[in-house]
């Protein structure tokens, strides 16, 4: 598989995912978002900000990345 196509899957997964969020949890009460399913699991909400977080560091990453590829030729 190359590597566009591989971006374009993973750009459509990306969009699918926000799609849902939004449409779903959007307009959810943050009592629902901050509930556990369990005591050693983590919310909904905990979860995106765990999301957020990672992504301002990796996002910036990847991007760096692909773009040396592309220097390379890759």
């Amino acid at each position: 598989m190359d590597t566009q196509t591989l971006l374009d899957q993973f750009h459509q997964r990306t969009e699918a995912i926000l799609s849902k969020a939004v449409t779903e949890w959007q307009n959810l009460p943050p009592h629902i978002l901050l509930q556990k399913t369990a005591p050693d699991r983590w919310s909904a909400a905990q979860c995106m900000a765990h999301l957020t977080v990672y992504g301002d560091y990796y996002l910036p990453a990847i991007e760096v990345t692909i773009q040396r590829a592309q220097t390379r030729g890759s």
